[in-house]
């Protein structure tokens, strides 16, 4: 060979070489990017960790950081069918029984053809499968699938099972994480939400239209704990949670412990499903365990027109607290009435007071609400901006959840023209609520003479039996305040001519605890004030709250006798009044609704009275 021929030889081998030499730093360039590439990933993945963020995002991060470095045709970390929420896709879960991972892979598993597999339905392709641990509990398995066959470097190898411990050491710390946030929202006693959990929801949501609050409280707990033991008191409370956690099992609904013996359901569907449930739940527990409960609800659009979970509850509360009073072992719903007695209370107790003792120059009126509407807090308080402006300085106005507005103008104005002012600035300002004004001057009056000569009567009866002249003035007291909570009842249904119906008569019932509550916010009437509270109730158990023969205060006894009888003999926008014989007639066929002995004293002073001076119950309007 030629010397030039030779030198031809060397050139071409020193290019291949040359060649060789530049594929092998490209190779090793390509290395170390791929390395670089995975320190980037595991960078990635390991601030996301340390960040603390959700579990899905963290998990996310997961599967496109692997996808872009290893271009797997999906990336996955299987729970068990306990934790398979927290998965970000469902698109492995089909080809693998989970049972059988955590048999076959101890560490982690490279299957180089799946088709050949039997831990997996998937048809073809490469896979890995690491477990996530730390120590003996397991967490799940991170699954790696490449839908072709792909040879894996050891280090790709290392790299997943590095970035697999630290994705194990995160899922640790989110259990734990868990169980603190656990235990911060449950009750360990009932293992039920508790209070704070209650909280939680309340400072980051807003109650939807038919939500509704069903509280309850165990009837007198405390002399349970008391006679069975703190032990047994426990145990109680703890199979009340059981029931209610039985019929609360429903979407939408929660239970929460929120005090000692109180509990609360928070359920949507409106105020008729939630009244059932809370009947359901009463009867089961009575029917379990011989003990009772009361319960209160409130319900969004109806007895709450605010849209706040604090508004909501304080309805049901003040409505269980009317059930607690009124017999207990009952349940309450909220209304209009309640809250304007609540707002009202001491301003009526108040005018009351004063207007037995000199003539007053007062109008008192309500405003009904007459369309369905739902207002945030701060509409609300454009609402009563609106009304204080209808209002002047030294008149009252008492604003409630249901929007339903009560206002008292003192000194003498034009009836007339105040309601035309009124509905001219509602139309004006609050266009969008629709107002009826109801003046209650008329039953104010009513109220007054009627309970002035009740009275009178009842006095001379508790003469006529021997009380002393301390009793008979408290029963003076109790027979002017027996009957002013009609301020608070709704005038519609109050005033109304036709019969009423079952759902009518619960609002007439409960003025007997509007006039308690007027009653006990007096000095003086709040020692007795069971009195009025019991009004209606009959000897034989057949009255308003259940109570019967000597558990009724005998005082109260007289009051309801007499409180019949002028009824009867008053002129009612239903019928007209009784002559003073047939009432006698009447109440004697419901003699069983009287104590005989207070009865027989009653009949023979009325004989008496009208024998004497027939006037005292025949003019109606002796008494101004």
């Amino acid at each position: 060979m030629s010397s030039v021929g030779r030198d031809i030889e060397n050139a071409i081998q020193s290019m291949l070489n040359i060649s060789d030499e530049f594929a092998n730093l490209q190779a090793k360039l390509d290395k170390a990017n791929s390395d670089l590439n995975m320190l980037e990933t595991l960078f990635s993945v390991s601030r996301y960790i340390g960040s603390d963020p959700e579990t899905h995002v963290v998990l996310s991060v997961l599967a496109d950081s692997i996808k872009g470095v290893f271009g797997t045709s999906s990336t996955q970390v299987i729970f068990d069918d306990q934790k398979r929420h927290l998965s970000i896709s469902n698109e492995l879960y089909e080809h693998f029984n989970f049972e059988t991972l955590k048999k076959a892979v101890s560490d982690s598993l490279v299957i180089h053809d799946v088709s050949e597999s039997s831990i997996t339905t998937l048809d073809k392709g490469t896979l890995i499968l690491i477990r996530l641990s730390v120590g003996d509990e397991l967490y799940g398995f991170l699954a790696c699938h490449w839908a072709f066959a792909n040879e894996l470097s050891k280090s790709s190898l290392v790299f997943l099972q590095i970035i697999s411990t630290q994705v194990s050491m995160y899922l640790k710390s989110a259990k734990l994480i868990d169980e603190f946030k656990s235990l911060a929202v449950i009750d360990p006693l009932t293992g039920i939400y508790n209070r704070s959990y209650f909280s939680n929801i309340e400072a980051t949501t807003q109650p939807i239209l038919g939500e509704s609050i069903i509280m309850f409280d165990i009837d007198h707990f405390k002399k349970i704990n008391d006679t069975c033991g703190h032990q047994f008191g426990d145990e109680i409370l703890k199979h009340f949670s059981k029931i209610l956690a039985r019929y609360s099992d429903t979407p939408g609904s929660f239970t929460f412990k929120f005090g000692g013996e109180e509990f609360v359901i928070k359920t949507d569907g409106g105020e008729s499903k939630a009244l059932h449930l809370a009947d359901q739940v009463r009867k089961t527990f009575t029917e379990e365990t011989g003990y009772t409960v009361s319960a209160g609800i409130s319900t969004v659009g109806t007895s709450c027109c605010i849209n706040s979970y604090s508004q909501l509850l304080k309805q049901a509360d003040d409505a269980l607290y009317v059930s607690k009073q009124c017999g207990r072992n009952k349940t309450t719903v909220s209304t209009s009435d309640i809250q304007v007695l609540k707002q009202s209370a001491t301003s009526l107790s108040n005018l009351v007071s004063k207007s037995f003792r000199q003539q007053t120059s007062t109008s008192i009126f309500r405003f009904k609400l007459m369309n369905s509407t739902l207002l945030t807090e701060e509409q609300f308080e454009e609402v009563r901006t609106v009304f204080t402006g209808i209002a002047r300085l030294y008149d009252e106005v008492f604003f409630t959840a249901s929007l339903d507005v009560l206002l008292i103008v003192y000194g003498k104005i034009d009836v007339d023209q105040f309601v035309i002012r009124a509905f001219k600035t509602l139309k004006e300002q609050l266009s969008h609520i629709s107002y009826d004004i109801h003046s209650l001057d008329a039953i104010f009056k009513e109220v007054i003479i009627h309970s002035s000569r009740v009275s009178e009567l009842s006095q001379i009866l508790g003469a006529e039996l021997g009380y002393d002249a301390k009793v008979l003035n408290q029963i003076r007291l109790a027979c002017e305040w027996h009957d002013v909570g009609k301020i608070c009842t709704d005038p519609v249904i109050y005033s109304k001519t036709s019969p009423l119906t079952s759902k009518e008569y619960e609002v007439i019932k409960l003025h007997s605890w509007l006039s308690y509550s007027i009653a006990y916010n007096h000095p003086i009437l709040s020692e007795f004030a069971n009195w009025v509270l019991y009004h209606h109730e009959d000897f034989n158990g057949r009255g308003y709250y259940g109570i019967k023969g000597n558990d009724i205060p005998y005082p109260a006894q007289i009051i309801s006798l007499v409180d019949k009888f002028d009824a009867l003999t008053e002129h009612r926008c239903y019928r007209p009044a009784y002559s003073w014989q047939d009432a006698l007639s009447i109440l004697k066929e419901e003699s069983v609704k009287f104590d005989s002995v207070l009865f027989n004293h009653f009949e023979k002073m009325i004989h008496k009275m009208m024998q004497e001076k027939p006037l005292v119950i025949l003019d109606q309007n002796m008494i101004s």
